[in-house]
């Protein structure tokens, strides 16, 4: 072990896998996810916490827009499978090959795949309106238990890796001085974060599988009574989707701060070059964005767009607003 318990070389640079191409395409995506999954918990009519909140989100938000916001989910989510699908079939190719420190970003990096997957889950998975169709939903969540095996499979073999750990041999440390406090115990933290973070996105993937399954199968207008509304407890994907989406700046930061504090390290070439695994990122990236550039100019000429209206004791200005197969 070196005195100065400082990591020689980290190995060979691999752009193919953790190149800066990649490392943008996956975060972008995820951080679009992100946004859009707060915004349509709180503007979602099927996601408010009481029969007379869904009634207001209803009336301020209009049809287009929430469609428009999780179809872009939906894109998301699909690009996002392929992506981090594959990064992992590389990482298992490559396994034995693999340094410490590539199998640290693939780790981080992946874990915006299963955001993405948990935001779509749950926000494109209800009974009632803009429902998506039975065939897509039960292939994505087929895909999201496939992913979750494999995640937790690399996380194995990544622990495994971790054993290994040595400051003077190159490919069998990193540097850590961004990530852990400058006196811990490596590899012992580097375990605690993995098994933390990997049970914790386990747990999320499993929580929004359940909360789709329940949410496709649910009448969102169950319990309305104008006379007396029973405001109840906060809706479960308020707290599965928080859950899920707290992984993103932890995750975001791991990932920028070891390719700084070990770019150095890196011995051949940079991971900054472009090479075609990164254009290919980035080019989803390019569709993600088109996408989102044609939502909003498709919302912005919708003529379906209505004026806000707020309802108020059960009533839209003098009119009581009711569920359907309720008089008004």
């Amino acid at each position: 072990m070196s005195s100065t318990m400082e990591c020689v070389s980290v190995g060979e640079a691999n752009p193919d896998i953790a190149g800066l191409g990649i490392v943008i395409a996956l975060a972008v995506q995820g951080g679009i996810s992100v946004i859009l999954s707060f915004w349509l918990i709180a503007r979602d009519p099927l996601m408010g916490n009481s029969p007379l909140d869904r009634y207001n989100r209803q009336a301020e938000t209009s049809k287009a827009t929430i469609e428009a916001a999780k179809g872009l989910i939906k894109g998301i989510c699909d690009a996002q499978i392929f992506a981090g699908t594959a990064l992992l079939i590389a990482a298992f190719a490559t396994k034995d090959s693999l340094t410490l420190y590539h199998w640290h970003v693939i780790y981080d990096i992946t874990n915006f795949t299963a955001i993405s997957f948990c935001a779509a889950l749950v926000h494109v998975s209800y009974s009632g309106i803009n429902t998506c169709k039975s065939s897509e939903h039960y292939v994505r969540m087929t895909l999201s238990c496939v992913f979750a095996v494999m995640h937790l499979t690399f996380s194995i073999f990544f622990g495994r890796a971790l054993e290994r750990w040595d400051w003077d041999t190159p490919g069998r440390c990193y540097n850590t001085r961004l990530v852990s406090h400058p006196g811990a115990a490596h590899p012992t933290v580097d375990r605690i974060y993995l098994g933390i973070t990997c049970c914790y996105m386990q747990v999320c993937l499993i929580a929004c599988l359940i909360t789709s399954f329940r949410n496709y199968y649910r009448d969102p207008f169950r319990s309305f009574d104008p006379d007396g509304i029973d405001e109840g407890e906060p809706e479960l994907e308020w707290v599965v989707m928080a859950g899920a989406l707290y992984q993103y700046p932890i995750h975001l930061y791991m990932t920028v701060a070891l390719r700084v504090s070990n770019e150095s390290l890196l011995e051949g070439d940079s991971e900054n070059s472009w090479g075609f695994g990164q254009i290919i990122s980035l080019v989803l990236v390019a569709d993600t964005l088109i996408r989102c550039g044609r939502a909003v100019y498709d919302v912005s000429r919708s003529g379906s767009e209505r004026k806000p209206r707020q309802v108020e004791d059960g009533n839209v200005g003098e009119k009581q607003l009711s569920p359907p197969g309720k008089p008004s």
